[in-house]
């Protein structure tokens, strides 16, 4: 009897622990695929791409760019 609820209290452990596990992942995996918008995420590849040009040049550059891509992938 003892060890049944050993065995018991064994597998709800490991079955708590696997719950908490799969929801962190899943909160994770959420947030980061969720979060991202193209702007920003232009943006940042193109002052990568611009980084030669001044501020005000770069600016005037990639947000035309960007605006359009960001238009476009929302449009999908």
């Amino acid at each position: 009897m003892r060890r049944f609820f050993v065995r018991v209290c064994g597998i709800a452990v490991h079955c708590a622990l696997a719950v908490r596990i799969f929801t962190l992942v899943s909160v994770v995996l959420l947030g980061t695929s969720c979060g991202s918008d193209p702007y920003k995420q232009c943006m940042k590849e193109e002052k990568r791409k611009n980084a030669y040009l001044g501020e005000d040049d770069y600016l005037r550059e990639s947000s035309k760019i960007c605006a359009r891509k960001a238009r476009q992938s929302k449009s999908y």
